[in-house]
Formats: structure tokens, C-alpha cells, sequence
């Protein structure tokens, strides 16, 4: 018998045991702990308890919020946990990161970075590894995330739990002067924020009075978890000056003036390349290309004042 030996998930461990000549009256034990280079398998990672992911306060709770407790891992922007395009394992592409919940793939089968999302409340380890993934991760070459779930025990058991935060939690944004919480023209009690995610577990064997007895043999596992949100978004844009609106592009400041040419003119003139301006405003009249001038009026019913070309190249027509 040994004791003290840990089995994590995606572990590979070899465990020897000498057997030695004993009469009947003689008990052999074995005492040893897991050993910290699993020289079984030439992959590395990392393991997180469930229970740590769970206590820790990870955005909206995603699972693959794991990446970024776990070293060898980059991430882009805000490192939103809802899909895999912003963490990149030791150095790969975030395309070729592989998601298995119990042994089965989660990756979305179309393509992308979505993958499925397991509810943190039901995780019992999350294994990370970020390099040379055995055999049994195929079509994986950029690290790999591995799920357990949890499951029943002989006996029941019960967890609530409520997660969130009210707008008078929430820091300002970088280009907010005020807070979400804070009085302004038109929103005398400002503007609507919080996030709640509440959860609940429930789990135990499966018993029918009478019917059947599953303890030692039949569990179940239930989990909820529930995500309400409401907040407010800054978006960055560049919108056309009401100069760019009248086809002029010139800016102050710049000597020259910014002529637009047609690329539709583009031809070889004496060993250079040489293209025609574009054509004055409104010297071709959308209306006479019929599919031009059905699309130059669906636009303008979207937006009165956004002008369509009246040529390909044209700056702008009426």
C-alpha cells in the first residue's frame, strides 16, 4: 500500500512498489509522496483547483479566465475570458488552443476561438499544459485547456452562492468624467450599471425509495448559474468632417492638396504608371446606373445626410 500520492488531471505518474518474501504475520507499507518532475511525459503545465478559480474574483467566471493565473501565457486587450483569440500558450496562435471538458473536445468544430462554457461551480481541476501536448490532445499545437467536472457523492450536498458588484462598486472609466452612480444633464439618477452572476450546486446519489439504491454506485451533479449585466460601453470611432461630406479631403496645414485619382485609369505610359483624376462632383448622375441608384437611395433612407458617390470614384454626388 502507498499513501500520499496525488493523481491531478492529465498527470502521468509511475508509481513503484518493491515486493518483498513475507509470511502471513507481516504487513509491508509504503510511505511516499508525488514527485515534482513527472519524468513520464515530456509535457508541461499547470493545475488549479477548482475551489481557487471559484473563490478568486474572475470576470463573468469563464473558465478560461484559468490562463491567466497559469505562467507562459501572453494575452491581448482586455483578456475577456468569453472566448480563446486573446491568450496566446507559449507563443502560439490563440486558433490552435485546444479546450477538453472530461476528455471530449469543446472547441467550436467551425472554426474560430469559441469553445464551450463550463460553469466554474462545477469545476473540479482545470489543467493548463503549454507545451508538447501528449498523443491523446490531436490537432493541438498551441497548449491545451483540460476540465474536470465535478461530480456525486454517497452523501448530499448543497451550495448558493450570489457574485457581483453594484455601480457604486465601479471604478471610472478613462474617458468618463463622472461615474456610472453620479447625476448628469439628462440622467439626474445616471447611468444603469451592476453585474450579478448568483449560482447553485446541488448533488448527492441517486436513491428511489424502494426502486432503487445508488450509493456506491449511481451519483448526480446539478449545477445553476445565471449571469445578469448591464453596463455602459465607450466606443472609439472616426466619423467624415462635414468637409469630407462635400468631397473635400484636404486638411489644414497640408501644402499640397490631396487629389483622389480613379484606379479604374491605371495604365503603363512610357515605362510609368500613370491614373486620371476622378471625376467633378456630380458629373455622372447616379440615377443613370440604375443599381447605383437603388443603393444610393437605400443609404440615404438610413441616413438623410450621407451622401453617396455619384461614380466609383467620384468624391461625392447629390
Amino acid at each position: 500500500m502507498r499513501d500520499n500520492v496525488e493523481l491531478r488531471t492529465g498527470d502521468t505518474l509511475a508509481i513503484d512498489v518493491p515486493m518483498r518474501v513475507g509470511n502471513v504475520a507481516e504487513t509491508v507499507e509504503v510511505t511516499g509522496t508525488s514527485q515534482l518532475l513527472e519524468t513520464e511525459t515530456s509535457a508541461t503545465g499547470s493545475v488549479v483547483a477548482g475551489t481557487v478559480l471559484y473563490e478568486l474574483p474572475l470576470y463573468q467566471r469563464f473558465v478560461n479566465s484559468t490562463l491567466n493565473i497559469v505562467p507562459g501565457l501572453t494575452t491581448g486587450g482586455f483578456a475577456y475570458g468569453g472566448a480563446l483569440g486573446n491568450y496566446n500558450i507559449a507563443g502560439q496562435r490563440a486558433t490552435t488552443t485546444g479546450f477538453f471538458e472530461d476528455g471530449v473536445s469543446g472547441n467550436d468544430q467551425l472554426g474560430g476561438t469559441n469553445n464551450v462554457k463550463t460553469l466554474q461551480n462545477s469545476i473540479a481541476e482545470v489543467k493548463v499544459i503549454t507545451t508538447v501536448p501528449p498523443a491523446e490532445y490531436g490537432h493541438t499545437a498551441g497548449g491545451v485547456i483540460s476540465v474536470v467536472k465535478r461530480s456525486g457523492t454517497n452523501e448530499l450536498h448543497g451550495m448558493g452562492s450570489f457574485f457581483g458588484r453594484t455601480r457604486r462598486m465601479q471604478h471610472r472609466l478613462y474617458f468618463d468624467r463622472l461615474r456610472d452612480s453620479q447625476a448628469r444633464p439628462g440622467r439626474p439618477d445616471g447611468f444603469p450599471a451592476f453585474f450579478m452572476m448568483p449560482d447553485a450546486t446541488l448533488s448527492g446519489p441517486i436513491v428511489i425509495p424502494k426502486v432503487y439504491a445508488g450509493r456506491n454506485k449511481t451519483f448526480f451533479f446539478f449545477g445553476y448559474q445565471r449571469l445578469h449585466e448591464k453596463k455602459v460601453a465607450q466606443v472609439q470611432a472616426t466619423t467624415p468632417t462635414l468637409a469630407m461630406k462635400q468631397g473635400d479631403f484636404n486638411f489644414p496645414g497640408v501644402a499640397n492638396p490631396n487629389q483622389i485619382f480613379d484606379p479604374a485609369t491605371t495604365r503603363l505610359v512610357n515605362g510609368q504608371w500613370q491614373r486620371d483624376p476622378s471625376l467633378a462632383i456630380g458629373s455622372l448622375s447616379p440615377a443613370s446606373i440604375p443599381s447605383r441608384a437603388k443603393f444610393s437611395n437605400s443609404i440615404r433612407g438610413w441616413h438623410p445626410t450621407r451622401l453617396v458617390p455619384s461614380t466609383p470614384l467620384a468624391p461625392l454626388g447629390t
